[in-house]
């Protein structure tokens, strides 16, 4: 079968620098199974909706596929209808967060005939099986469908339990050289993977996409082995690893420190961290196997706040883990959210008391926002602070996560207009009070943390182009001309 992967765009207001890892997995899968794959990646492209169009006409394929993030719901629900449009028949899977998150929505607001629930490799395999041999559809586990006009579902399909069964990606069907040319850190040639899902926690604000608390990883020596083939193909120096919880096993951490040392492979890289987690002894192997960065999500210094959001961590903790990842070389990155249930003036000086204790500026305080398929979500429904009655109340909802600097729920006691000043003085007054390392501190800093390639590279960002949707860049104009020949 001829299978059409489209990714749609994402932070347009960036240049692409996240590599889909979820939809390389997919196309690596069906095409291991005997289907011809072909990519459209328009969030490396940045095709206008013109060029869009145009590169859909000239393509054939008998399927599509689409995936993201469910602050794309726009652009999925545009394309799934262009593709209609171009196409009439050709039936339209939706997979990934936002068809996870919202599948009958999908279904009754948008042209697609398909959601896939959760993860999708092996329901992928069958899907496109059914739809090329004309099996029913009910024989597919773990899937949303229309038929007679009504929204059916099958049974969920239960988690993956060895992920070292699962492929690579297939890299070579996406525009690496866009990606690679634009660094997450700006410290090289860097580039994204996962390589565990689910986590052993439940903060109310995260959705579960991966069934969090079933918490499964690839074993150390395959995460070695994919990223050696990525130096040797692609010369990629840095990782940035996007797991949930990437040191939920400190075990999988000290294997995969001692396998990449015994591989000799030169590497820096960062990943997420949780403060009730870290040690001294942890820290300190991560750094000497080239970690720079971890991030935590550190959300409130109020301890009733981060017990509302059910973190299962103390402020104590915060603190802790936060000097000591300072004191041992790898540089400490953090969020922060601003909004809960019980959210007040008085836990938000809290966040920045401990913010001007530990010398954080909060230039980037997150709104708490209640995605759909969160706990949270049920909550702010519960508490009626979020009126999704009919499916065109629920449609406006999603649509507005796609702009992340707006207050799309208030949670809290407040007036909205309130709420962001409170927000404004969070960031006013930790970046007031930030002490900013001397020039001479900080180039030590940085040769300390990153190292010769990290420090050479200091003032060499690249340069970032205008990204709107309508003005794709000089790589993707190329690669866009050699995909229509």
């Amino acid at each position: 079968m001829k299978i059409l992967l489209l990714c749609p765009p994402i932070r347009e207001h960036d240049a692409p620098r996240e590599f889909p890892t979820g939809l390389g997995l997919i196309a690596q899968v069906l095409r291991s199974n005997g289907h011809q794959i072909q990519v459209l990646d328009l969030n490396a492209l940045r095709l206008s909706p013109g060029e869009t169009r145009e590169r859909l006409q000239k393509l054939d394929f008998d399927a599509c596929g689409i995936g993201g993030l469910i602050t794309v719901y726009s652009h999925v629900k545009r394309l799934a209808s262009l593709v209609k449009e171009i196409r009439p028949g050709t039936p339209v899977v939706m997979g990934g967060g936002v068809a996870s998150s919202v599948p009958e929505l999908i279904l009754i607001k948008t042209q697609a005939d398909v959601v896939v629930q959760g993860e999708g490799e092996e329901t992928a395999v069958e899907l496109f099986h059914a739809l090329e041999s004309g099996a029913p559809l009910s024989s597919v586990a773990g899937i949303y469908y229309r038929e007679d006009g009504q929204v059916r579902f099958t049974p969920p399909r239960p988690p993956i339990s060895d992920l070292d069964e699962l492929p690579f990606p297939a890299w070579e069907l996406f525009p690496m050289s866009i990606y690679l040319r634009y660094p997450i850190y700006g410290i090289g040639r860097d580039i994204n993977l996962i390589t565990s899902r689910g986590c052993p926690y439940s903060c109310t604000f995260c959705y579960q996409l991966f069934h969090h608390r079933s918490f499964r990883a690839r074993s150390a020596s395959l995460v070695i082995e994919e990223i050696a083939r990525l130096k040797r193909e692609y010369d990629v120096q840095y990782i940035s690893f996007e797991d949930d919880l990437f040191i939920a096993s400190k075990k999988r951490v000290y294997q995969f420190c001692d396998e990449l040392e015994r591989r000799r492979l030169p590497l820096r890289w960062n990943c997420a961290g949780r403060v009730n987690v870290v040690d001294r002894e942890l820290l300190k192997r991560m750094k000497s196997a080239g970690c720079t960065r971890i991030l935590y999500g550190l959300e409130s210094g109020s301890q009733r706040i981060l017990d509302e959001y059910r973190k299962g961590v103390t402020v104590a903790e915060a603190k802790r883990a936060f000097l000591l990842t300072k004191e041992v070389g790898i540089e400490p990155l953090y969020t922060f959210m601003l909004g809960a249930f019980g959210e007040t003036r008085e836990t938000a000086q809290e966040t920045i008391d401990l913010c001007r204790e530990l010398n954080i500026p909060l230039s980037s305080v997150h709104l708490t926002t209640p995605y759909p398929g969160t706990p949270l979500f049920d909550e702010a429904v519960a508490r009626g602070k979020l009126k999704v009655d009919t499916w065109d109340n629920r449609e406006r909802f999603v649509e507005s996560l796609g702009d992340a600097s707006k207050l799309t729920v208030n949670l809290t006691e407040m007036k909205d207009d309130e709420l962001l000043d409170l927000r404004d003085k969070m960031r006013r007054e930790t970046f007031l009070a930030f002490k900013r390392p001397g020039l001479v501190s900080n180039l030590r800093r940085r040769w300390r943390v990153y190292g010769v390639k990290g420090f050479l590279n200091l003032g060499q960002r690249p340069r970032i182009h205008h990204y709107g949707i309508s003005t794709p860049s000089f790589e993707g104009q190329k690669h866009h001309q050699e995909l229509v020949k």
